[in-house]
């Protein structure tokens, strides 16, 4: 499951928090949103004056959340579809422990994704979590078409052709063989000063032996 996400749940409300939508590549638009814990605390140092709508606090909170989970390591190679109702949103802002757990386990989803898992569905209501995960690609993929097209499913990730999971392959070695160059740069740096220490060593040691004076003993005849 990867970064590649979409976001496919309807909103009544017609306010400055439903003007986002997210696209298929991870792109959003986001233009000058305020955040739901950035809302609250300004609503609170005006004594309410600007009290915000109940829509408004969901809309607010909902984006926070898809962030979050927008953020987590998602395979590109498995589908992912995750429906969460406003039940569920609603209990999140009343119950961080209750928030806190459901995101703890979808992030667990994430790292926990490779083949041959090819597609994984979710649903998180008020009462928790339920989730299924397929081997068989025709299977999952039946599954995840209709899951994805659910009115309260939230994230949506689209597993990556083969050609583009090739492109991120070459990427990502292209970045190891970077961080290796990088690597043998600094331990050659590192060798070359260590021998250049020793050789100023070893010549400062050959110095002081040739220049100390043995001192003389007289043997004084009686």
């Amino acid at each position: 499951m990867n970064s590649m996400i979409n976001q496919n749940y309807t909103t009544k409300s017609h306010n400055a928090f439903a003007a986002y939508q997210y696209e298929g590549k991870t792109q959003r638009v986001s233009a000058q949103e305020t955040t739901f814990a950035e809302k609250v605390s300004e609503t609170e140092k005006t004594g309410g004056v600007a009290e915000l709508s109940e829509a408004d606090r969901l809309e607010a909170f909902k984006k926070e959340i898809w962030d979050q989970i927008n953020s987590y390591p998602w395979n590109p190679s498995i589908s992912e579809s995750i429906q969460i109702t406003d039940g569920a949103f609603k209990r999140m802002m009343e119950d961080s422990d209750f928030k806190d757990r459901m995101l703890d386990v979808l992030y667990r989803d994430a790292i926990a994704g490779r083949p041959p898992i090819c597609a994984g569905i979710t649903w998180i209501d008020e009462s928790g979590y339920r989730g299924f995960s397929y081997n068989d690609k025709t299977a999952g993929e039946i599954a995840f078409q209709a899951h994805s097209n659910h009115k309260d499913t939230f994230f949506v990730h689209k597993a990556k052709n083969k050609d583009d999971l090739n492109e991120i392959w070459l990427k990502r070695q292209q970045k190891r063989q970077e961080q290796r160059e990088l690597l043998d740069e600094e331990y050659e740096r590192t060798r070359y000063l260590n021998s250049v220490y020793k050789h100023k060593a070893d010549i400062a040691k050959l110095y002081e032996e040739k220049t100390v004076v043995n001192p003389i003993i007289e043997v004084m005849e009686q």
